[in-house]
């Protein structure tokens, strides 16, 4: 049975290597602020309630960086979707098991992604061939259209249409 203490430590080291960098320094870039507040959301929420006075001496920071890391947590989650992953691996790594299955899940549609992108180009490939085909057809029959559409009157395009089909039903192609 891993104490108190033992499970900190684990969580500081997981956080250390999914974020690769040390939430411990002294650093208020992006990255950091992310990892720590991932680092105290999971002990002050899923390990018994650690105080913000224990969770700041672990990583050398004062209670009250620890609560406004804590309290900024939701929002890092809603505007910086690489955290919500980043937060969900350090879930999964430590042994959450919702964030195993939301892994697991994300895993499964990046291939499906993968998957569809290239079904998606196949249909571009066939959607060109048969464009190709099309314009191919297009500008066999032109003169043919072109013909009709000076000589035939709007009136007698029925007319014109019966003709040809008697004229093409008996003619062998």
């Amino acid at each position: 049975m891993e104490t108190k203490k033992q499970k900190q430590k684990r969580l500081l080291n997981i956080v250390n290597t999914v974020y690769q960098l040390d939430v411990k320094r002294k650093d208020r870039s992006e990255m950091y602020v992310l990892a720590r507040a991932s680092y105290c959301k999971i002990l002050r929420d899923d390990l018994n309630k650690y105080s913000y006075m224990s969770i700041g001496e672990s990583i050398n920071k004062h209670h009250a960086s620890v609560m406004h890391s804590y309290r900024k947590f939701s929002y890092y989650k809603k505007f910086f979707p690489s955290f919500r992953i980043s937060h969900n691996m350090v879930l999964a790594e430590f042994g959450n098991a919702d964030a195993k299955e939301y892994m697991l899940s994300l895993e499964k549609l990046k291939q499906e992604n993968k998957v569809l992108k290239s079904r998606i180009k196949e249909l571009h490939s066939h959607n060109s061939k048969l464009s190709y085909e099309l314009e191919k057809k297009r500008s066999k029959n032109n003169t043919l259209h072109e013909m009709i559409d000076q000589r035939v009157k709007s009136t007698k395009i029925k007319e014109v249409e019966d003709k040809l089909n008697r004229l093409l039903n008996g003619v062998d192609l």
